[in-house]
């Protein structure tokens, strides 16, 4: 079942990613892998790999919940809450997104294509969400 194996995968990736394992986290993204950052931003494989390298970076705690597979054909699109917290630059961040993860079967083998990630905003004073 390509759901179950895409939700492996992702595990398998964000555990590389908590170690900066750049090779491993590599071999699980499709080369013409891209991220969607939450402000906006593109990043492909290069740009990830100079993060995971980079002293400056820093993952110290990461969480998936909330997943939800959803597939056509060979491609499977994970809908997941990612929350995490590490350092970039000397400053900390703390991250509350929800994220789609795009993975594409072929050959046998499933890679993450893509991810796009949107900030979940705090709620506001009066609890009703945002403002």
């Amino acid at each position: 079942m390509l759901e179950k194996e895409a939700l492996k995968l992702i595990a398998r990736a964000d555990d590389a990613w908590m170690r900066k394992d750049a090779a491993a986290v590599g071999k699980l993204l499709a080369p013409e892998y891209v991220y969607f950052t939450s402000k906006g931003g593109v990043w492909d494989l290069a740009s990830v790999r100079t993060l995971l390298a980079s002293p400056d970076y820093r993952l110290d705690r990461s969480r998936r919940d909330d997943v939800k597979a959803y597939r056509h054909d060979s491609t499977v699109v994970v809908s997941t809450h990612w929350t995490g917290a590490g350092v970039f630059d000397g400053k900390p961040f703390t991250d509350d997104q929800r994220c789609s993860v795009v993975v594409a079967f072929a050959g046998g083998s499933g890679r993450i294509l893509s991810e796009h990630c949107t900030n979940i905003p705090p709620p506001s004073p009066s609890g009703r969400g945002p403002e």
